[in-house]
């Protein structure tokens, strides 16, 4: 879905997950919300893995907002990894970008703080 700017992106929503997308064809930015979980990602070929997979098809950075993530469990962080095989499989780099206190705690719990390059 194009802004009329020459960037791309995407929205959508899934069970109590939402997503917004923009691109500029070098960078992407992927704006989480909601909660990140089983509910949320299951579904029909995992509606918010494709959508997103789609709406970051090309772009060599990829920047996950997740400041407005309520509630994150190992299905959300499963969709994080794969996008992050996705980006860095093409050489890319995938960054998550202002965690939540509920993200950063259920990373330290999962054992994934060494998993993802993370900024505030």
């Amino acid at each position: 879905m194009g802004t009329g700017n020459d960037r791309a992106g995407g929205q959508g929503r899934h069970g109590s997950a939402e997503w917004r997308v923009s691109t500029d064809g070098e960078t992407a930015v992927v704006t989480l919300s909601g909660d990140l979980d089983l509910a949320a990602i299951d579904g029909p070929t995992h509606g918010i893995l494709g959508a997103l997979r789609d709406a970051i098809a090309r772009e060599l950075l990829v920047v996950c907002d997740l400041s407005e993530i309520r509630f994150i469990d190992s299905s959300g962080y499963e969709l994080l990894i794969r996008l992050k095989r996705d980006v860095e499989n093409r050489n890319g780099r995938f960054v998550l970008a202002r965690p939540t206190s509920e993200v950063r705690r259920m990373m330290h719990l999962m054992g994934l703080e060494g998993e993802f390059e993370v900024t505030d």
